[in-house]
């Protein structure tokens, strides 16, 4: 979870956000995704970034009905691999 503020020609742009990557992500990687992430969102080309909390989640699925099949879970896809960030089906490169 990260906390962003981004200048903007009408004032600023702050939000909460939530980011997912791989186990063991360095933070430095975690702050410039999500920087590049704000940036993208807002238009903003100098969003400032702070971590707020890190955690590691387990979810258990009970059980799936039809409806779930329409929703978004998470927007940001961040390869380690890859010297670039998926959001919402548009690629940002490094």
């Amino acid at each position: 979870m990260y906390k962003s503020m981004c200048p903007r020609w009408y004032g600023w742009h702050d939000n909460i956000r939530h980011i997912v990557v791989e186990k063991d992500t360095p933070e430095n990687v975690v702050i410039s995704t999500a920087k590049k992430v704000s940036n993208s969102i807002t238009g903003s080309k100098s969003c400032d970034v702070q971590l707020l909390q890190k955690y590691h989640m387990i979810i258990e699925a009970k059980k799936s009905y039809p409806a779930i099949t329409g929703l978004k879970f998470h927007d940001t896809k961040l390869s380690r691999d890859s010297e670039s960030i998926s959001l919402n089906d548009n690629t940002i490169e490094n």
